[in-house]
């Protein structure tokens, strides 16, 4: 992976290749943490965010060479587009074959409901990398320490109410992944901690 730290920064610019480097070493240790495969995580950390080009135009073009066709939800939120191209072009450019790695690539932005484990970490890894400064977000990373599901349930909160207040669309399958985690800690009649 490293040996593509040039390509990757001539993709997506030195200041998001840091960001990468981040959740990265978040994802890695969530993964020791909750005993998952390390390698696995630092794979899914390292391409999370490939396919995040510098301007929107970079990244149509992209989707054009890659064969990405958008959906109604990536055509309403474009802003997730990115992840669904960067899952093709880990497995396509950097040859990733693991489908829990490409999913969580995949979902790193909206979740889903039911995820991995992996695709989990991924998701807050990238949510309370150090560099990002919000209301809660300490709160989050000790969570993200003890309980993944209950740091993820928060995450997909935050982001809804965040995506509410800007009056931004929301996909279906964030609403899907809050749901499904929300009713799982109501199954176990956990949901009082939350």
């Amino acid at each position: 992976m490293e040996n593509q730290k040039n390509e990757m920064i001539s993709l997506i610019g030195q200041k998001r290749y840091e960001h990468i480097l981040r959740v990265r070493d978040v994802a890695v240790k969530l993964a020791e943490q909750y005993g998952i495969s390390v390698e696995k995580a630092e794979i899914a950390a390292y391409y999370h965010d490939c396919a995040k080009a510098q301007n929107f135009d970079e990244i149509y073009e992209l989707c054009k060479k890659y064969g990405l066709k958008l959906s109604y939800d990536m055509q309403k939120a474009p802003k997730i587009i990115h992840a669904f191209l960067g899952a093709i072009m880990a497995r396509e450019k950097f040859g990733v074959e693991d489908e829990d790695i490409l999913n969580a690539i995949r979902y790193h932005t909206t979740g889903r409901e039911n995820m991995s484990i992996l695709e989990k970490i991924i998701f807050v890894s990238d949510y309370i990398e150090p560099n990002r400064k919000f209301d809660g977000i300490d709160e989050i990373r000790d969570l993200a320490f003890r309980d993944l599901d209950r740091a993820l349930y928060k995450s997909l909160n935050n982001t809804i109410e965040h995506l509410l207040l800007s009056d931004e669309y929301i996909v279906g399958d964030t609403i899907k992944a809050r749901n499904y985690i929300m009713e799982k800690y109501k199954w176990e009649n956990s949901l009082k901690h939350l």
